[in-house]
Parts: structure tokens; C-alpha cells; sequence
């Protein structure tokens, strides 16, 4: 039986960026008072909401006000952990991750945390020490996912494989730990690889918009004109969500409907007017429409950041049009 991770208040939920309705707990941590009912639970789920949609500002603001009544939650510190880590405030996330180690040392989402500050200093090979200790208390989305960006750091790409392979095999269900897996293949080139693990996960969960969105964006770098019926798949189950629109306006721009993907991106960039990623393929869409001027006007601007997005745009200015 799967144990439950409680960050001193409710159960944590997979969210999806995609959320993958998949849930992996791990043991409780805080007093069952406080599991049963912490009135602190509502707040700290709206700040992890404004966490997941990158805003960091009001979220602190939202765990500073928790803290202020409870100075020893343990979510809100966790989280408040995360979100400085995440922001590049490593040494304030420490000063309040070190009492945590002091009291907990063996509790899993300290060890997650702590893990987190080590990745976030370049420092690999720490940061997957307290993410191995970790691991057998819980294994969910975000946890797999960093354990596996640590193993790449550190051990390489096989000895990544074994650790999913490995993990399947015990867990088989841990849909989550699949799609990394996919992830993983794609990103090595090992299509066939991933499109059986993408597969597998549509079978096992075709209202899940996730393993749809990735077999699409496998598909279009293959040059397979099924990436738009995935696509569509995939937007039809999650209607609205940026990230999606934006795979389907690729596959749409990829196999000559170009109008199609400009209004589908643009939809998407009124939904996250600030996300240079959407921006940048907003712009390779206003280009193959001919609209030239506001193109150029948005790839500029991107291309001026000291970014991986600034250098694609760089690239794509630079290269010959058609």
C-alpha cells in the first residue's frame, strides 16, 4: 500500500504541467492533527497554484503571511524553500532548510529540499546523495523528476535508464515515471523506444493530455503529419492550456497550415503574454504568414536576452528565410 506525502497540511498533488493525474506518496510528515485539519491548507494551496503559474511574487507573499501565524509549518516552509531555491536565493533557502535537517533529518520532503539547493549550485553530485535518500520514502512527479535531471548530472544517460527501468519494473503502474522515461528516449534520439512507452500511456490513460502532447512533439520532429491528430487529441482533453496550444500550432505550421497555427498561438500567447517560449513560436508563425514587420519586431526583442530562447531566436534571424 502507498503511503501518503503530507507537507504538514494536505496531501500533495501532482499538478500538472502538466499534471499527470498520477499520485506517488510517501510518509507523513507533521502531526496527524495537523494532517487531519490544518487551516493553514487553503492559503498554501493557492500559493502552490501561483508557484505552478510562475508567480512568485504573490506566492511569497502568501506563505510569509502563513508563517507569520504558524512559524513552524512545515509545508509552508517547504515551500518557501522551493521558491527561493527556484528564484536563486540559495543561502536565505538554506538558513531555514538547516533547523529542518536538524529536527527531520531522515523526512523527505527535507531531503528533496535540501537536494533541490545543491542542484540549483551546480552541485550534482550532492544534490542526487539526498535525493537517493529520499527516493525510498516517495516517489512523485516533481521527486523523479529531479532525481532523474541528477542522475543525467552525475552517473550519465545509462545509468539513468537502469534507475527508470529498474523503477518500472517494481512500479509499473507509476504512469509519471514512464513519461520520463519517454522523455528520456526522445531526447536521445530512441524513437522507437518512446513512442512504446508513449503508447503504452495512451492505452492506459487516453484522457490524459500529457503523453498525447509529447508523442505530437516527438512526431513533428520526425516529420509525421500524425502530430496534428495527436495535438488535437491533446488540446480537445485540455482545452486552453499554453503549453498544448503551443504543440499544436507547431504541428500545424510543420504540415503547411500556417494560418491555423497563428491563430492558435496567438490564442495561446493571450493566455501567457509574457512567456518567451510561446513569443518565439508565436513569431516563427507570423513569419510564414507574411506578417514580417511584427515578426521581426517580437524575434528582436527575444534575440536581445542572454538566453537559450534569445539564442534560438539569434539562430533563426540569422538563418536564410525562404
Amino acid at each position: 500500500m502507498k503511503r501518503m506525502l503530507f507537507l504538514g497540511g494536505l496531501p500533495v498533488l501532482c499538478a500538472l504541467f502538466l499534471s499527470q493525474g498520477v499520485m506517488v506518496l510517501a510518509t507523513p510528515i507533521g502531526s496527524a492533527e495537523q494532517t487531519i485539519h490544518d487551516p493553514a491548507a487553503p492559503a498554501l494551496d493557492r500559493a502552490e497554484a501561483l508557484m505552478d503559474a510562475r508567480d512568485g511574487r504573490h506566492a511569497m507573499r502568501m506563505l510569509d503571511d502563513v508563517l507569520e501565524d504558524y512559524p513552524t509549518h512545515r509545508r509552508a516552509l517547504h515551500l518557501k524553500v522551493k521558491l527561493l531555491a527556484t528564484t536563486g536565493k540559495l543561502d536565505e533557502a538554506q538558513s531555514i532548510i538547516d533547523p529542518l535537517m536538524q529536527d527531520q533529518p531522515v523526512a523527505a520532503v527535507t531531503l528533496y529540499m535540501q537536494g533541490l539547493i545543491y542542484s540549483r549550485r551546480n552541485d550534482w553530485e550532492n544534490a542526487l546523495v539526498y535525493y537517493k535518500q529520499a527516493y525510498p520514502y516517495g516517489h512523485d512527479k516533481y521527486s523523479i523528476n529531479t532525481i532523474t535531471r541528477a542522475y543525467l548530472n552525475v552517473e550519465g544517460t545509462d545509468a539513468t535508464f537502469a534507475f527508470l527501468t529498474a523503477h518500472l519494473e517494481k512500479y509499473p503502474e507509476e504512469s509519471h515515471v514512464r513519461l520520463v522515461r519517454a522523455k528520456l528516449y526522445q531526447s536521445q534520439h530512441q524513437f522507437e523506444d518512446a513512442r512504446a512507452d508513449y503508447d503504452a500511456l495512451v492505452r492506459a490513460e487516453p484522457e490524459n493530455p500529457v503523453p498525447w502532447k509529447n508523442l505530437a512533439d516527438m512526431l513533428i520532429e520526425q516529420g509525421d503529419k500524425r502530430a496534428v491528430s495527436h495535438a488535437r487529441t491533446a488540446c480537445e482533453l485540455a482545452p486552453k492550456v499554453p503549453e498544448i496550444m503551443v504543440t499544436l500550432g507547431r504541428a500545424l505550421l510543420a504540415f503547411g497550415e500556417a494560418e491555423d497555427a497563428l491563430a492558435v498561438l496567438s490564442d495561446a500567447r493571450k493566455a501567457r503574454p509574457r512567456d518567451p517560449e510561446i513569443a518565439y513560436e508565436y513569431a516563427v508563425a507570423l513569419f510564414a504568414t507574411g506578417e514580417a514587420a511584427e515578426a521581426n519586431t517580437i524575434m528582436n526583442t527575444l534575440a536581445a536576452s542572454d538566453t537559450a530562447i534569445g539564442l534560438r531566436a539569434r539562430r533563426y534571424l540569422a538563418a536564410p528565410k525562404n
